[in-house]
């Protein structure tokens, strides 16, 4: 298949997750509004030795250009992908 360019590729994986049952950012804020607890990992895949975050979010979520869903938590700048969030109990 002949290269198509990033926008084709963003568009295509932005699909990709909407089959997969991925949260929007609509169907997150719907369910978890913000100063929801979670735990959040740094680095995922979780490698041994680095250990997850239990925080509370700090913003709605949100879609990048590229159709990845984040969210603001307390304790870190910039946006965390819902991949690496579990909301606790």
């Amino acid at each position: 298949m002949p290269y198509v360019g990033k926008s084709m590729d963003r568009k295509r994986n932005a699909r990709r997750r909407q089959l997969s049952g991925a949260h929007t950012a609509e169907s997150w804020n719907a369910a978890h509004p913000v100063g929801t607890a979670v735990r959040y990992w740094p680095i995922y895949p979780p490698i041994e030795g680095v250990p997850p975050v239990d925080t509370t979010t700090r913003s709605e979520a949100w879609a990048l250009g590229d159709g990845s869903v984040v969210v603001l938590v307390e304790g870190k700048s910039g946006g965390v992908h819902l991949s690496h969030v579990e909301v606790l109990p």
